[in-house]
């Protein structure tokens, strides 16, 4: 089971006793963390898109303690997230979002929705 170590201010470090597991966190961590606070994902024709990694991690929308709604992030990149809920509940515009697997825990802002999927960018 893998620890999330917080470091000064805004740096994170993957704890974990497997080495493997360690090397991929890290790396995973540290693209993560090269995200900047003020990118905004606004694509223009012609312009290309943030690079997408696919993944299939549950997270949680964290509103209140004790209060989540369960989500699925189905890819990610620099600027941002698609997650799915899993559940029919409207969040709201600006969230916590949680992915313990990833070692990802930071404000999201909702850029679009369609039913259940939902565009996020970073704040």
């Amino acid at each position: 089971m893998s620890k999330l170590m917080r470091i000064g201010s805004g740096t994170a470090k993957a704890i974990t006793a497997d080495p493997l597991e360690q090397r991929i966190l890290s790396e995973r961590l540290r693209g993560l963390s090269k995200i900047s606070a003020d990118k905004k994902f606004r694509p223009v024709d012609g312009q290309a898109r943030a690079s997408r990694k696919k993944t299939h991690r549950i997270g949680e929308i964290v509103l209140a303690p004790e209060r989540n709604i369960s989500c699925i992030i189905h890819n990610f990149s620099d600027a941002g997230m698609r997650i799915e809920l899993t559940e029919e509940r409207q969040p709201p515009a600006s969230f916590r979002l949680r992915v313990p697997t990833l070692e990802f825990d930071r404000r999201v802002q909702v850029v679009w929705q369609s039913d259940n999927i939902i565009g996020l960018i970073f704040e």
